[in-house]
């Protein structure tokens, strides 16, 4: 049993399960809705992430996760705890032990003075866990930088650094791995080596990985790709055959690539019964934002249409009498 595999304290309960999660900011004048009823699931020991353009939602979603942030409404579990019945003290112990988080600015994750052995004892310092330079040593290890950790960040290579922050989250053994566009700013080769980093911590140590990205190339590393598009989850793409093994070589995907070569795509179905259809098949259909869809079954299951144009017109006309 891997040190984080709670399954026997919270049987085959999910890592995180989000439902009709509702988040709402209001200023004085202006109530943005950023979270629109989103359901989630991501299971123990899974290694996914969650792409969506600027304002979908995804940072938001982050956020509480990570207990900085508290949702208006709905349901959180993140590892068997109600994050709504959390105080701050119990927020401040949760950010502590449940969760590790890795933010894109590495200045944010490291401390500038301290070796990168330094910087991964001292949550534990702190926590005042036992075999501090131990524990480091190891996770250092497992992110490929036991040549470098006596090096400060000033020392080595924004890659680096972030393998740095990477063992940094991992510390005090959280069950949970919140990364927040942690390939967002490097090029190919060193995006490959971070998400190998995240691809041996998520299998040696068994923690769950949740990676926030706008990067195409994440796709590639992780076991499910759930899509976010105004404030809910649209699509879910679930990888076909084994990862790529070697993350060094993915391709330099600047220009996006065609994931049906790699994954399934399926649209998400919430407790209401509502759906998202992914905008390019939209598109293709020509079908616009308000217009009507008709459904019918089969024994194949269900097939959606757009409405012929006269049958549209026709509909239109009793309401302009």
């Amino acid at each position: 049993m891997s040190e984080h595999d709670s399954t026997a304290e919270h049987g085959n309960t999910p890592a995180i399960v989000c439902e009709n999660l509702v988040k709402i900011y209001k200023t004085k004048d202006v109530e943005v809705v950023a979270l629109q009823g989103l359901d989630l699931t991501i299971e123990r020991a899974e290694m996914s992430a969650i792409i969506g353009n600027s304002g979908s939602g995804k940072s938001t979603l982050m956020n509480i996760l990570g207990g900085l942030d508290r949702p208006s409404a709905g349901t959180v579990m993140v590892d068997g705890k109600d994050l709504l019945k959390y105080s701050d003290r119990d927020l401040i112990e949760y950010r502590r032990s449940v969760v590790g988080f890795v933010w894109q600015n590495v200045a944010r994750n490291l401390v500038g003075y301290l070796s990168a052995l330094g910087n991964v004892m001292l949550p534990m310092v702190f926590a005042g866990a036992r075999d501090r330079r131990k524990r480091a040593e190891e996770l250092l290890t497992i992110v490929g930088l036991s040549k470098r950790m006596h090096n400060k960040p000033s020392e080595l290579s924004g890659g680096e650094q972030q393998r740095v922050a990477i063992a940094l989250a991992l510390a005090n053994k959280p069950a949970i791995l919140l990364a927040d566009e942690p390939t967002g700013s490097v090029d190919t080769r060193v995006a490959g080596t971070i998400l190998q980093a995240f691809r041996d911590v998520n299998r040696e140590l068994g923690v769950t990985v949740v990676i926030v990205t706008h990067d195409p190339r994440v796709s590639r590393a992780v076991d499910r790709v759930v899509a976010m598009r105004d404030g809910r989850t649209s699509t879910e793409l679930i990888r076909r055959g084994p990862a790529i093994e070697d993350l060094s070589q993915i391709p330099d995907l600047a220009n996006g690539y065609d994931h049906d070569a790699t994954h399934d795509e399926f649209v998400v179905l919430d407790k209401a019964g509502r759906l998202q259809i992914p905008a390019h098949i939209l598109e293709q259909l020509g079908v616009h934002g308000r217009d009507r869809l008709i459904v019918e079954t089969d024994a194949d299951g269900i097939r959606l249409r757009p409405q012929p144009k006269e049958a549209a017109g026709e509909a239109a006309e009793p309401g302009e009498r």
